[in-house]
């Protein structure tokens, strides 16, 4: 793989993104940037499905994955496909589990979505599992993600991987690269550094963690996407996007 691909995960500029109106001018405002890929994620629930399309289509951006409600995919998983459907991605993800966060919860999530992920494979679907710090809890000796992916089917799970997130539970993300690449679909990326004594999110490559490691083991595993997701901004949220999408291309040998 020569080039990676570089996007935006629509969480970080959620707060531009609550009305039809306000959709379609982000999404002009990234494609301006140079922005062609996105995570759809974090969009007001007022936003219409024919806005998320129209916003994407007329301005050259693809939607590769979203962020679905995992309750509402597994009670309906045929809606669930119309509406990627209609938007233009056959990625569905979720940012958790549905359940509680102990030993019980993550087992019983692999048995209650194994059907869907079946049907979604068998669709030509693609089913992605987003981490926190959470998921590396360790239960019996082996952290609920080594559970998750023990437990599914490995083409009926990907991953998209929050290199941050893992990172702050103590996992080295280039290692977890290294061991579970064929798992990994997509990842997430935002930055790390230490404000006031504690750690803080912050732009690409104005913190802390090793990205140049990270994105050469992404290469060298054919990961493919990598979306700029910052949960907390301490800026305007579209300035601190352009930052790091800036940040990173000119850094980096990426398709913007």
């Amino acid at each position: 793989m020569d080039k990676i691909i570089l996007g935006a995960q629509l969480y970080t500029v959620r707060d531009h993104i609550q009305t039809d109106e306000d959709f379609e001018r982000t999404m002009a405002q990234l494609a301006e940037m140079g922005v062609k890929y996105i995570h759809a994620s974090g969009i007001g629930g007022k936003v219409t499905k024919e806005a998320i399309r129209r916003g994407t289509k007329d301005n050259g951006i693809e939607i590769v994955l979203t962020h679905y409600n995992p309750t509402a995919l597994l009670e309906n998983y045929e809606k669930a496909i119309e509406y990627h459907d209609y938007i233009g991605t056959r990625a569905i993800g979720i940012g958790g589990i549905p359940y509680d966060r102990n030993y019980e919860g993550y087992m019983r999530f692999c048995e209650n979505f194994a059907p869907v992920f079946e049907k979604l494979k068998a669709s030509g679907r693609l089913f992605l599992y987003h981490n926190h710090h959470l998921e590396f809890e360790k239960f019996n000796g082996k952290t609920a993600m080594d559970w998750m992916l023990e437990n599914t089917d490995p083409e009926g799970m990907k991953l998209t991987f929050d290199a941050y997130w893992a990172h702050y539970a103590g996992i080295d993300p280039i290692d977890f690269v290294e061991k579970h690449g064929e798992r990994i679909f997509c990842t997430h990326t935002k930055d790390m550094t230490v404000l006031n004594g504690s750690p803080t999110m912050t732009e690409m490559l104005t913190g802390n963690i090793n990205y140049d490691g990270f994105f050469e083991k992404c290469r060298e595993k054919n990961v493919k996407y990598h979306f700029i997701e910052q949960d907390i901004c301490r800026m305007d949220s579209m300035e601190s996007m352009k930052i790091s999408f800036n940040n990173l291309m000119n850094r980096y040998d990426f398709w913007g």
